[in-house]
């Protein structure tokens, strides 16, 4: 059903984008008002997005991967591709971060905010293993013919290499490099675990997506590697135009003096 799944594809991004759209306008709002009211305001209108989100995301993740294997589906399936957008989502915004406390535009941030940023880092990991583990484990045990058809290119077919490198890549290295404490305050540390979780995450959706599409024959060229570059450089052009027109610190945020002096 193409217009039902373009149709579905479009509400997505929509709905996204409007809570972007409002979150950022009542943020900037709040901070040249000092009303609470817009703060509360905002405040429910995260929460609701959490929820909405989660729901599109269930579609959105039926829809634009697990539809590919049309006779194979698992009810984890969802929920693994959530976690790997939130471990991928916070190791972007603590590499962004770090880049622009470098350059002088976050002053405010101190050892104890990037700590924490690694802390969400290493349990987003877990929290990405759990689903992976919890999905692949209770296939593998079953055996089950229309479920081993889809693990069999990944698991002992050739893409094994991909399939057991990004587990490494998205859980052993994490878990080793992030486990120290005093490691999560260092800052070129965080960027290179951060480059590992992007890789392995990178390297996670190609997998999910190359077996059913151009079967034995994957091979990392223009195609990928352009649109990575693609949407890369799109980000990159988006978000920091966006960071250069206003003041990047959120001055009239009732918190913002606990988040000044917060320590570990």
């Amino acid at each position: 059903n193409v217009p039902g799944w373009l149709i579905r594809s479009a509400i997505y991004l929509a709905v996204y984008n409007v809570f972007r759209y409002l979150l950022r306008k009542y943020s900037l709002a709040l901070d040249s008002t000092g009303d609470i009211k817009i703060y509360k305001k905002n405040f429910n209108l995260a929460v609701a997005f959490i929820v909405i989100f989660g729901i599109l995301e269930l579609f959105m993740s039926f829809d634009w991967l697990m539809s590919l294997d049309p006779h194979w589906y698992s009810q984890l399936y969802s929920f693994y591709v959530f976690a790997s957008m939130l471990v991928s989502g916070i190791t972007v915004i603590a590499m962004v971060t770090i880049y622009m406390r470098s350059r002088g535009f976050l002053p405010f941030v101190n050892d104890s905010h990037l700590h924490d940023l690694a802390k969400y880092m290493f349990g987003f990991s877990i929290f990405w293993t759990y689903f992976f583990f919890s999905q692949f484990m209770l296939q593998w045990y079953a055996n089950l013919p229309e479920e081993g058809a889809y693990f069999y290119p990944r698991l002992i077919g050739s893409y094994q290499l991909l399939f057991i490198g990004m587990i490494v890549l998205n859980f052993v290295f994490p878990i080793l490099i992030l486990m120290n404490s005093d490691f999560k305050r260092v800052p070129w540390f965080i960027i290179f675990t951060g480059l590992i979780i992007l890789t392995g995450h990178f390297i996670d959706i190609f997998q999910l997506i190359s077996p059913a599409t151009v079967g034995d024959s994957w091979f990392f060229g223009i195609p990928e590697l352009g649109s990575l570059a693609f949407f890369m450089g799109l980000f990159i052009f988006v978000v920091f135009t966006a960071m250069a027109k206003v003041p990047l610190l959120a001055k009239e945020n009732p918190f913002m003096k606990e988040s000044k002096i917060y320590h570990y």
